[in-house]
């Protein structure tokens, strides 16, 4: 363009010397022609007096020359022939940086975007997603999983370490301890909500009774309970054996033989009788005591033996159901004097065993309840009316025998035989007993409609030949008696 600009000049005062005759003549022209005054010299100039050397491709604008910045209004500000880049929509995200693209290399990014968790300003706004603040300064923003920003004791943390949160679905409802979540079973009478379900009370009455398990003596039995129906000053659970009649309650003066027990200790003044069995080779058969194998059980009796059952000491069986022709087991509770330990050992069809096995003595002098409860995949063993003994597997049928046995094994296996004095047997067809419960056991077991077999063992002739409905001692061996020196028997 300069050297265009000289040539017409110099053809301009060839044309000027022409017209005055043949003399030069020089026209007066500007040192600078720049009309929108930006410093850059219009086009076909000489312009040696401009502030730049440069000629502008828009001497009308003054945002037009060659060394414009681009500005974002669709014109070549620059004079390079081109728009400047960032009217040009680089990522083809059908934005430019005019257009408010804050990042024309990353499609992802323009002001029609979604804000989305990546710590990233998506959409162009000069703010991150709402969703990636701390709103409640739990340390957890929604992004990373709080399910709600407003409340900061609710949040995915697992403070407890329990496994739960309270994010969760159910949510941990105190996730500053953890013993208590969703995945805890409820503990009653401990005033905590363990397993986060206000649904489930602390305090139940599983019998009905209206008293609850922390205070009922037995909550697996209605007629155990803490009302006094006949005002004798007594409840069930305190001893009265006949809630009906003041007359017959713990305490009151016993008349002798009436056929009455009017201070319920169980037997009649003059009536005590126990069965009596000298560990030498005495016991019981009886055949048959129920048709089927239940499917949960419990066996109960009261005994007082004769020498401490402790480690060391000589192994007995106190109850044992097995086969009249192959002594093969269905079941035993006994006392393992090798091991020190009441055990109850459960056979089931499937050739499994449960072994509830407890290291404790039972120490002799004293009258003691001793019961065991079996179920589709559990055994228990309970002293005095606290669980001393579990085992647990899959759930299996338990294995039915025909043969029931007190005091030892008689033919054909002759063995293990127990020294000492035993009353009121019970076997049930439900579990009675829980191993999460304590209990007072009852002196003087009561039939009802789960009863398969219940033997007072009261009859006092010293002919075990009956003891109750329908039990028949088929078998007995050696001389065991009944007795009436029963050392507060129950």
């Amino acid at each position: 363009m300069r050297q265009v600009s000289i040539t017409l000049w110099t053809a301009a005062l060839l044309l000027g010397a022409l017209s005055h005759g043949g003399c030069f003549y020089y026209p007066e022209v500007p040192d600078c022609v720049d009309h929108d005054g930006d410093g850059y010299g219009a086009a076909g100039f000489w312009n040696e007096g401009c502030p730049f050397i440069y000629e502008d491709c828009d001497d009308t604008n003054a945002t037009i020359h060659p060394d414009a910045e681009e500005l974002c209004d669709d014109l070549d500000n620059d004079c390079n022939g081109f728009l400047g880049l960032i009217e040009i929509d680089n990522d083809n995200d059908g934005f430019s940086e005019c257009q408010g693209d804050c990042d024309d290399d990353d499609p992802t990014r323009h002001p029609d975007a979604e804000d989305i968790c990546d710590g990233i300003d998506n959409n162009c706004d000069g703010q991150l997603s709402p969703e990636e603040n701390d709103d409640d300064g739990d340390g957890v923003s929604e992004c990373h999983g709080d399910c709600d920003d407003g409340d900061a004791a609710v949040n995915p943390n697992d403070d407890d370490g329990d496994g739960v949160s309270t994010c969760d679905e159910p949510p941990d409802c105190e996730d500053s301890d953890s013993s208590i979540s969703p995945l805890h079973p409820e503990l009653p009478c401990d005033g905590l909500d363990n397993d986060c379900d206000a649904g489930t009370p602390d305090d139940p009455d599983n019998d009905g009774d209206g008293a609850s398990v922390c205070d009922d003596c037995n909550d697996g039995v209605a007629e155990l309970n803490l009302d006094d129906l006949d005002g004798d000053g007594y409840s069930t659970c305190e001893g009265d054996c006949d809630d009906g009649d003041d007359a017959l309650h713990p305490g009151m003066d016993e008349v002798g033989n009436d056929g009455i027990d009017q201070d319920c200790d169980g037997v009649d003044l003059g009536g005590c009788n126990v069965l009596s069995l000298d560990g030498t080779g005495d016991a019981l058969g009886l055949w048959e005591p129920f048709a089927s194998m239940p499917n949960n059980i419990t066996v109960e009796l009261w005994l007082r033996p004769a020498t401490d059952l402790v480690q060391g000491g000589d192994s007995s069986i106190l109850l044992s159901l097995h086969d009249s022709v192959t002594a093969a087991e269905g079941w035993s509770l006994g006392y393992d004097g090798g091991a020190g330990a009441r055990v109850f050992e459960v056979h089931r069809t499937d050739g499994s065993t449960l072994t509830a096995s407890g290291a404790a003595s039972l120490p002799a002098g004293g009258w003691h309840h001793v019961a065991a409860v079996a179920g589709l995949g559990e055994a228990h063993v309970f002293l005095d009316g606290v669980a001393v003994a579990s085992d647990t597997g899959a759930g299996v049928l338990l294995q039915w025998r025909d043969y029931l046995t007190v005091g030892g094994l008689p033919a054909p296996v002759d063995a293990q035989y127990l020294e000492a004095m035993v009353d009121e047997i019970r076997i049930s067809q439900v579990g009675r007993y829980s191993a999460q419960i304590p209990f007072t056991p009852g002196t003087y077991l009561q039939t009802d409609a789960n009863t398969l077999a219940l033997l007072h063992l009261d009859q006092g002739t010293g002919n075990p030949a009956d003891d109750g409905p329908n039990a028949v001692w088929v078998d007995v061996s050696g001389n065991p008696a009944w007795i009436t020196d029963c050392l507060g028997a129950p």
